[in-house]
């Protein structure tokens, strides 16, 4: 398959923040992946190896504006972020230069980011929602299960049209084959007013992966 035909996202490890480390993380993405180039680099979430606030802000700054001379020098086409709150994407339009083009989160009916989305939204920041089937106790919910009855689905398939449905795209993660192919089938189908309301109403803010949100 020709390289153009493949989107390659990779990411920046919390450790790795600062202008060197970036610059030396994305090299040894590049010659793991045998490509001259990645599709999408996203940092992977503010939190980094800085003692205070303001070492920490400093790495991530500094990170940011190396993403954005890689970019520059074509080793990347686009940058983002990811576990980003909406006061760390305040932080980056404080800075100046790029706006994110993507902040990939957790965003499921347990943790409904409405505010984040909005923000996002509004700065024209795509938002990537991971967690969409996997966070604890989601796929038991009586309410879910029994939206994917009655729509003769699986629960899966239903909160991850929830997400889609919100305006997200949605980032589901399978090494099974069968599995792989149903979360791929969310296109033939909507969820009735009724049923968002009633998802929406499952959030509890419960995080089952990264929780950012004290990060300075």
């Amino acid at each position: 398959m020709p390289r153009a035909e493949i989107f390659l996202t990779s990411k920046l490890w919390c450790t790795d923040q600062g202008t060197g480390k970036t610059r030396e993380a994305l090299a040894k993405s590049l010659a793991a992946l045998g490509t001259d180039y990645l599709d999408l680099y996203l940092m992977h979430a503010p939190r980094n190896s800085g003692k205070t606030a303001s070492e920490a802000e400093q790495l991530r700054r500094q990170s940011w504006e190396e993403m954005q001379r890689q970019v520059a020098k074509g080793a990347v086409r686009s940058i983002g972020v990811s576990n980003f709150t909406v006061t760390h994407l305040k932080q980056l339009k404080r800075w100046g230069g790029a706006i994110p083009a993507v902040n990939q989160v957790e965003f499921h009916p347990h943790l409904l980011q409405l505010g984040l989305l909005e923000a996002c939204q509004a700065d024209g920041i795509v938002v990537e929602a991971y967690g969409s089937m996997g966070a604890d106790g989601l796929l038991q919910e009586p309410v879910i299960v029994a939206t994917a009855t009655r729509l003769v689905r699986i629960p899966a398939q239903v909160t991850l049209r929830h997400a889609l449905q919100l305006g997200l795209v949605v980032l589901p993660k399978s090494v099974t084959g069968s599995r792989i192919v149903a979360n791929a089938q969310i296109f033939d189908f909507e969820l009735g007013a009724d049923d968002m309301r009633a998802l929406n109403g499952l959030n509890r803010n419960r995080r089952t992966y990264w929780d950012n949100s004290s990060v300075p």
